[in-house]
């Protein structure tokens, strides 16, 4: 694909809750329910495959993730933690600008359930104050201009900064 420009929305939101259970002082098990906004991605004067230089194409993604968690907590504050699970991903796409075949064949939106694996790391602000940095991986598939079609939904890799709120310490 041939774009004069591409432009990429590269931050998320996100919002989860969840339960941990503690089998003892430094190990919990748990579970997480979660939304994510991934953003939308831009392409402007699309040639080639797509249609006359004219066309433009906006790509958005968003989510909800049901995972299983499990944390191990150090003595001194810091913590390690990892997820696996599943998430509803529903990818939505919009063309402009070219043929009325072009745009009819590459507009829509496709969903469907995809695997989640996360690992990160945590630092205990408070008591009940927790900022996380971790690394998600939402294992879809990717866009094809060249086929004209659209993912089942979309990979993503996610570098994220958080806060987490303890409720009952």
């Amino acid at each position: 694909m041939d774009a004069s420009s591409q432009t990429d929305q590269n931050f998320i939101l996100g919002a989860s809750a969840g339960y941990d259970y503690a089998l003892n002082p430094h190990l919990m098990l748990g579970g997480e329910l979660g939304y994510l906004y991934m953003g939308q991605n831009s392409y402007e004067n699309i040639s080639s495959y797509m249609g006359p230089s004219g066309t433009s194409a906006t790509l958005s993604n968003w989510g909800i993730q049901l995972l299983a968690t499990a944390t191990y907590v150090y003595s001194s504050g810091f913590n390690v933690f990892g997820k696996a699970g599943l998430m509803y991903e529903d990818t939505t796409m919009n063309t402009t600008g070219g043929s009325a075949e072009i745009i009819a064949d590459n507009n829509g939106s496709e969903s469907g359930v995809v695997p989640v694996l996360a690992i990160g790391i945590g630092y205990d602000l408070t008591q009940n104050l927790d900022v996380t940095f971790q690394y998600e991986a939402v294992l879809g598939d990717n866009y094809n201009f060249v086929l004209n079609i659209l993912p089942e939904p979309e990979s993503q890799n996610i570098f994220a900064l958080g806060l987490s709120y303890k409720f009952g310490q």
